[in-house]
């Protein structure tokens, strides 16, 4: 999700699926979404190989697998990829994100993955120990949930319905704030497998 469009506060929602990619790893209907003005009916789109749409200054872009999502302080770049897992989706996605100068000095973006943008120091979380040699039949059951990395717990960082964009700590209508820390370009990356290999991201 994105507000774009300066003072006209339009809203761009876009979605990548991995579940449309083929097995040849591409597909024409990866990526969905809508951009409208508050009140109007939405402008929905559908679109694959060699899309391309703009949304005020919000591009996407749509090569074979990958696809470029930049507004003017970011670019949230996916990339789907066969999982080879035994159960569960047969695409995964990697994701990455890259903010452009000293935006995320300004603004301080939350959420999962913002907020590691607005804190100058490596942020170490809990991690699982995984077994080296798991016995016939043994499952391994994950239960960290980035406790130390992130602000409060996991918990708190759900939202009530996909686009929603209020969280406990969610930024997404918030001004910019002053800060004397100095900006610079960094991006992360992230793998991402959810049950319905849908992707949704906030731009704050």
């Amino acid at each position: 999700m994105a507000r774009v469009g300066g003072a006209k506060r339009k809203w761009a929602n876009v979605s990548y699926w991995a579940s449309e990619l083929n097995d040849d790893n591409w597909g024409w209907s990866t990526v969905t979404g809508w951009c409208g003005t508050p009140g109007r009916s939405p402008s929905h789109f559908r679109m694959g190989k060699g899309g391309y749409k703009a949304c005020e200054e919000l591009t996407i872009t749509v090569k074979m697998v990958s696809a470029a999502f930049t507004s003017k302080q970011w670019t949230v770049a996916v990339k789907g990829h066969r999982s080879y897992a035994t159960t569960g989706p047969s695409h995964r996605l990697d994701v990455s994100f890259n903010v452009r100068g000293d935006y995320a000095a300004r603004n301080l973006p939350h959420g999962l993955f913002g907020q590691s943008f607005s804190s100058a120091a490596p942020r170490e979380g809990l991690t699982d120990v995984y077994p080296e040699r798991p016995g016939p039949g043994e499952h391994f059951v994950t239960k960290a949930m980035a406790e130390g990395a992130i602000e409060g717990t996991a918990a708190m960082y759900e939202v009530a319905a996909p686009y929603s964009t209020e969280f406990a700590f969610s930024r997404f209508d918030a001004l910019p704030e002053d800060s004397s820390r100095e900006g610079s370009s960094h991006e992360h990356q992230f793998e991402s497998r959810n049950s319905d290999g849908r992707l949704t991201v906030d731009l704050e």
